[in-house]
């Protein structure tokens, strides 16, 4: 199974960010960042956050209609876990999916990097976020197909 990070279910619906800086050198309380949003294929504006603590600014170009964007984003059913208890997100529902499209392409960039050198794999079992490594000696394909023959179907995610 290969993970792809980047095949947001939000891409899906036709919201994208690019463009993406992070500044973690000036990230304090929250993500230091700019990203331009995509709406079905056009630009319709930016998300940046400082980096100091709140919420995301947004500058939207009034020139193009956003206003199925906006009803798009007040009907995502976004619910994250409090206390052992699930809860909704019911404010700043743009945040919360700009945050997430955020997080992904940097899990993205960061499975790049380590792929180069190395093949990187979860198995059923493994703690979230974490990944277990073996080096490819410039022979990725080889070393992924050692990891298949080695954990099979306990392979949850597998880069190369």
């Amino acid at each position: 199974m290969k993970f792809n990070p980047l095949m947001s279910k939000y891409k899906d619906e036709g919201l994208e960010l690019k463009n993406l800086k992070v500044h973690n050198d000036m990230s304090q309380e929250t993500v230091c960042f700019s990203a331009s949003i995509y709406w079905k294929g056009k630009k319709i504006g930016v998300a940046r956050n400082e980096g100091r603590g709140g919420c995301n600014f947004y500058d939207f170009d009034m020139d193009k209609p956003i206003k199925e964007f906006e009803e798009w984003v007040d009907s995502q059913h976004i619910t994250y876990v409090w206390n052992s208890e699930v809860k909704e997100v019911t404010t700043e529902k743009l945040d919360w999916i700009v945050g997430e499209l955020r997080e992904e392409a940097e899990t993205a960039k960061w499975i790049k990097r380590q792929t180069k050198k190395q093949v990187i794999f979860r198995i059923e079992g493994d703690e979230e976020g974490s990944y277990r490594t073996v080096g490819n000696q410039g022979l990725p394909e080889k070393a992924a197909a050692w990891v298949r023959e080695k954990y099979g179907d306990k392979i949850i995610e597998i880069h190369s």
